[in-house]
């Protein structure tokens, strides 16, 4: 179980994945009451092949969002399983909706999901590898190289409740001209709330420079806490 949800009834929900190991999956997500005795329950059909919940939440129309995944094995065991991060909507009565897939196939997950401030829509949060380059000489082939590599990077996606993409915005604070792979910088969140008011969302998280203290004179690890307006622009 990865997530659990109470709503303003106090009914407790939870998400859990099951899988066979062998390319079965199923997504189950049970309505508790306070004593624990199941009281509806949405379990995934074939040929969704839904798994993990990571989180939960529920529009003002009673609808469940739920940050799932597809999977797909192409081999005899789950070492060869693939995934696309993914969203399930399900009614307030836990019957299926819609899914569809939230991102790149072999995206990380969805951390945390909201339902948009005063529009339709969803707001996703992802910890996303993002590609960068830089120039290196190789001095035994006497050449210049470009070097490919990759890093996460704190990032919000809004899609509408049909599954189109509204915007993506990538987060990072301590970032500037990319001269080697330790000037590129790390940034991972782990929890979003929206802000009271209704005018934007606030995300908690880390950000990591592998050369910030000889660079910027500041320690390689830093707690970050980023405040975004509804179209994901920081607010300063």
């Amino acid at each position: 179980c990865e997530s659990v949800f109470i709503d303003k009834d106090g009914y407790y929900y939870i998400g859990i994945s099951w899988d066979n190991k062998v390319g079965f999956y199923q997504t189950l997500f049970y309505k508790l009451d306070s004593s624990g005795n199941i009281v509806n329950q949405y379990v995934s059909k074939v040929p969704l092949t839904t798994a993990d919940v990571h989180d939960i939440s529920q529009s003002s129309d009673g609808s469940f969002y739920l940050a799932t995944n597809y999977n797909k094995n192409e081999g005899r065991n789950e070492w060869y399983n693939e995934s696309w991060p993914a969203i399930t909507i399900l009614t307030k009565d836990l019957l299926f909706k819609n899914s569809f897939k939230a991102d790149e196939k072999r995206s990380q997950r969805i951390e945390k999901l909201l339902t948009a401030n005063k529009s339709d829509g969803i707001i996703l949060m992802h910890n996303k590898y993002y590609t960068f380059s830089y120039l290196r000489y190789d001095s035994v082939k006497a050449k210049v190289d470009t070097v490919v590599t990759s890093t996460h990077k704190a990032t919000l996606h809004k899609v509408s409740s049909a599954g189109d993409s509204l915007w993506q915005r990538k987060y990072f604070v301590r970032e500037g001209l990319i001269n080697h792979w330790s000037d590129a910088e790390t940034s991972e969140m782990f929890d979003l709330k929206a802000i009271p008011d209704g005018t934007g969302y606030i995300m908690g998280g880390y950000s990591y420079r592998d050369n910030a203290y000889e660079k910027l004179a500041e320690p390689y690890y830093v707690p970050l806490l980023i405040r975004v307006d509804n179209d994901g622009c920081i607010i300063p």
